[in-house]
């Protein structure tokens, strides 16, 4: 991707997002699946991070919860901080795209 210039759109989200998002689907969606899904999510962003793949930031997850799309937009920056982007770069887009 990164040699090619093609953006990375995550669409990540944190795990109290996701555990929304499952209790308001009444989904049987384990709480470990849900981890196990945002470890996966977080180790991708950082591997295409330090690849040098550039990131723009983009969401859907306000399409299945009842929260705001504000909320939800919060909820994928904080990811990207949880994934180990320091909030300097997540905020002033200086290694993201």
């Amino acid at each position: 991707m990164a040699e090619k210039g093609v953006y990375l759109v995550p669409t990540d989200g944190t795990y109290d997002g996701y555990n929304s998002i499952v209790e308001f689907s009444e989904s049987n969606i384990s709480d470990e699946d849900i981890k196990g899904f945002v470890t996966t999510t977080k180790q991708r962003l950082l591997k295409a991070v330090k690849a040098g793949v550039k990131i723009v930031y983009g969401s859907d997850l306000y399409l299945y919860t009842p929260r705001s799309i504000g909320i939800e937009a919060k909820n994928s920056l904080v990811s990207y901080f949880e994934a180990g982007i320091p909030v300097n770069e997540v905020f002033t887009n200086r290694n993201l795209q």
